[in-house]
Protein backbone atom coordinates (compact mmCIF):
# COMPACT_ATOMS: atom_id res chain seq x y z
CA UNK A 1 0.00 0.00 0.00
CA UNK A 2 3.21 2.37 0.86
CA UNK A 3 4.09 2.01 -3.03
CA UNK A 4 0.48 2.51 -4.43
CA UNK A 5 0.38 5.96 -1.89
CA UNK A 6 3.91 7.07 -3.71
CA UNK A 7 3.32 6.08 -6.73
CA UNK A 8 -0.14 7.94 -6.91
CA UNK A 9 1.48 11.00 -4.79
CA UNK A 10 -0.59 10.63 -1.43
CA UNK A 11 0.97 11.11 1.97
CA UNK A 12 -0.84 8.83 4.12
CA UNK A 13 -3.20 5.74 3.89
CA UNK A 14 -6.16 4.47 6.23
CA UNK A 15 -6.49 0.71 5.88
CA UNK A 16 -9.04 -0.97 7.81
CA UNK A 17 -7.29 -4.59 7.72
CA UNK A 18 -3.83 -5.85 7.23
CA UNK A 19 -0.94 -5.98 9.58
CA UNK A 20 -0.78 -2.01 9.26
CA UNK A 21 -4.65 -1.86 9.15
CA UNK A 22 -6.87 -0.30 12.20
CA UNK A 23 -8.03 -4.44 12.74
CA UNK A 24 -4.93 -6.76 12.58
CA UNK A 25 -5.50 -10.26 11.49
CA UNK A 26 -7.03 -12.00 14.31
CA UNK A 27 -6.13 -16.11 14.33
CA UNK A 28 -8.47 -18.11 13.12
CA UNK A 29 -9.80 -15.28 10.93
CA UNK A 30 -11.20 -16.41 7.07
CA UNK A 31 -9.48 -14.68 4.30
CA UNK A 32 -12.85 -12.58 3.57
CA UNK A 33 -11.50 -10.96 7.07
CA UNK A 34 -8.51 -9.90 5.39
CA UNK A 35 -10.34 -7.73 2.70
CA UNK A 36 -11.35 -4.33 4.39
CA UNK A 37 -11.24 -0.68 2.65
CA UNK A 38 -8.75 2.14 2.88
CA UNK A 39 -8.84 5.81 3.07
CA UNK A 40 -5.78 7.80 0.91
CA UNK A 41 -5.01 11.70 1.24
CA UNK A 42 -2.23 14.48 0.81
CA UNK A 43 -1.27 16.75 3.41
CA UNK A 44 -1.59 16.46 7.14
CA UNK A 45 -2.35 13.31 8.45
CA UNK A 46 -6.00 12.04 10.25
CA UNK A 47 -6.65 14.10 13.31
CA UNK A 48 -8.95 10.45 13.85
CA UNK A 49 -8.75 6.93 12.60
CA UNK A 50 -11.23 4.27 13.36
CA UNK A 51 -13.53 1.66 12.20
CA UNK A 52 -16.93 1.28 13.03
CA UNK A 53 -16.44 -2.00 15.75
CA UNK A 54 -20.33 -2.88 15.90
CA UNK A 55 -20.28 -3.50 12.57
CA UNK A 56 -20.61 -7.31 11.35
CA UNK A 57 -17.19 -6.50 9.09
CA UNK A 58 -15.50 -3.83 11.14
CA UNK A 59 -12.20 -3.61 8.89
CA UNK A 60 -14.60 -2.88 6.06
CA UNK A 61 -16.15 0.54 7.61
CA UNK A 62 -12.84 3.09 8.04
CA UNK A 63 -13.70 6.51 9.19
CA UNK A 64 -11.02 9.38 9.60
CA UNK A 65 -10.54 13.35 10.60
CA UNK A 66 -8.94 15.75 8.66
CA UNK A 67 -8.44 18.96 8.33
CA UNK A 68 -10.11 20.78 5.45
CA UNK A 69 -9.71 24.76 4.93
CA UNK A 70 -9.27 24.89 8.62
CA UNK A 71 -12.11 22.75 10.10
CA UNK A 72 -12.60 19.05 11.08
CA UNK A 73 -14.18 16.56 8.60
CA UNK A 74 -14.77 13.38 8.55
CA UNK A 75 -14.34 11.00 5.97
CA UNK A 76 -15.05 7.58 5.32
CA UNK A 77 -15.05 4.30 3.06
CA UNK A 78 -17.24 1.48 2.81
CA UNK A 79 -16.39 -1.88 1.09
CA UNK A 80 -19.83 -3.29 -0.05
CA UNK A 81 -19.01 -7.00 -2.07
CA UNK A 82 -21.19 -7.15 -5.31
CA UNK A 83 -24.89 -7.76 -4.76
CA UNK A 84 -25.07 -5.99 -1.59
CA UNK A 85 -27.84 -2.67 -2.07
Amino acid sequence: MDRLCGEAGFDWVVMGAGPSGLRPPAPGDRTVRQRGSAILGRGAEPRQRSILEDAPLPERAVLAVVDAGGRPVTVASYHAPPGVN
